[in-house]
């Protein structure tokens, strides 16, 4: 099976927002995401947008970078989750527990450290969504 075919019933037309201020990221995300089967609703490259985008067209799926211009991810996810609990997976280029700390208390359902594994990313998606499902039931 070829490794960028990872076919997911689960996920198969779930609707995603994205959002990552690195441009070569977010193409490659949404390339991955599309080729998945899953429907990419917008992108965008800050915290204080993604609020905004999430709450107006509430997705299904969540991918949010922490480290952005204009508010982190971590924040950007705590206050997605007060008004419309979603599953967040947050995408970092640090491994650094206080992160995992902070986003397990807020809800955020995945975590996904840089750079981006093509092989691996929708297994990781899917395993947040369960998660998130099971906890959101």
């Amino acid at each position: 099976m070829h490794p960028h075919s990872h076919k997911s019933s689960l996920l198969s037309g779930k609707r995603v927002v994205v959002c990552e201020d690195e441009g070569i990221t977010q193409m490659h995300l949404a390339l991955i995401l599309e080729q998945a089967g899953l429907s990419l609703v917008d992108t965008m490259n800050s915290g204080k947008k993604a609020v905004s985008s999430v709450l107006a067209k509430r997705p299904d799926i969540v991918l949010m970078d922490i480290s952005m211009p204009g508010g982190s991810g971590i924040e950007a996810a705590r206050e997605i989750m007060k008004e419309y609990p979603v599953c967040i997976v947050l995408i970092t280029a640090y491994s650094n527990n206080d992160y995992m700390r902070e986003a397990q208390e807020i809800g955020v359902s995945g975590y996904i450290v840089k750079p981006i594994n093509s092989d691996t990313i929708m297994r990781q998606i899917e395993e947040a969504y369960k998660r998130f499902c099971y906890y959101h039931n």
